[in-house]
């Protein structure tokens, strides 16, 4: 007995309909229509992605300002020096706001003045030295680093202070050098103690009140280096905004740098154009009064005080 010549007509009527499929006329519709939708949301969903890292790189500046300042209270109302380096030790700038920005306050200083700190647990116990912070590192710099730093399982680092041309490599001896010096920078000062035989971590630094402006006097910025590790003296400072050739990746931007894999692999350059393009042409800056900007490099140049105290 055939069962579906009992079936109301209608009801066959609509199961044929139902067992209608899509139209190759359709289906091509159908994928126009999603390829169109994605061409439309894909670049918004991309910058909203490079919205949100930068505003947490900004965020990471404003936390090392508070930490800087901070540190500052507590030292005598005197700032950090960018580094001090001897040849059986390094204290940077990191270094002594270690606790003032997430680190552990009771981290042993045999630990911290290798002048590399690890990247996970794991490694930090097997070479004996500290934890890196993840705050030390702009969320957009995922670019290649130096051997010694990626297979070690070391911190990366994004941020450097200040300096001048003639404020970097100090001998201890000499003191401090001039703030009226015509090429004097920021107050990212680094010393080489050649006779220490042990880490200093009270080094000396310059007094806040040598910054006469701290609202348009940079205390920090952002310096993308294949060799920038957390703890390390090289790069912990700044000289300026851009330089016209490949020079020691002392420079937020250093043009005609060979930025192949192998180059990045095996030796320390600057990296900032790579990191300032990947954040919109932008730079995050953050003040002696702990705001923070995002700028063009150029505008450094043309707003008062920006580079000097």
């Amino acid at each position: 007995m055939d069962v579906h010549n009992y079936l109301p007509s209608n009801r066959r009527k609509w199961k044929a309909q139902t067992a209608k499929g899509f139209t190759l006329i359709e289906l091509l519709v159908v994928i126009a229509i999603i390829a169109i939708l994605a061409a439309i949301l894909l670049p918004a969903l991309a910058r909203a992605k490079i919205t949100a890292l930068r505003s947490q790189d900004m965020n990471n500046m404003k936390q090392l300002a508070t930490g800087m300042i901070a540190f500052c209270g507590d030292n005598n109302n005197t700032f950090p020096p960018a580094y001090w380096w001897c040849p059986s030790g390094t204290v940077s700038w990191d270094t002594l706001l270690y606790p003032y920005v997430g680190g552990g306050s009771g981290t042993p200083p045999n630990t911290m003045d290798f002048g590399v700190y690890a990247s996970d647990p794991d490694t930090a116990s097997a070479y004996g030295i500290a934890m890196g912070l993840k705050i030390m590192a702009c969320p957009l710099d995922t670019f290649t680093k130096v051997n010694w730093i990626t297979d070690s399982g070391f911190s990366i680092r994004d941020y450097a202070m200040v300096s001048g041309p003639n404020t970097w490599s100090v001998p201890i001896q000499n003191g401090l050098p001039n703030i009226n010096s015509p090429s004097f920078g920021g107050v990212g000062v680094g010393w080489d103690d050649n006779n220490a035989t042990t880490a200093n971590w009270s080094p000396p630094g310059y007094p806040e009140t040598v910054v006469r402006h701290p609202g348009s006097t940079l205390m920090l910025v952002e310096l993308a280096n294949s060799q920038n590790c957390e703890g390390n003296s090289w790069p912990s400072f700044c000289l300026g905004p851009i330089l016209a050739s490949p020079g020691s990746g002392l420079y937020q931007i250093e043009n005609g740098v060979n930025l192949s894999q192998q180059n990045l692999e095996q030796n320390g350059v600057s990296q900032g154009l790579q990191l300032y393009p990947a954040q919109r042409n932008r730079f995050s800056y953050v003040f002696h009064d702990g705001h923070v900007e995002l700028l063009t490099w150029q505008q450094t140049l043309t707003r008062k005080h920006c580079r000097g105290v």
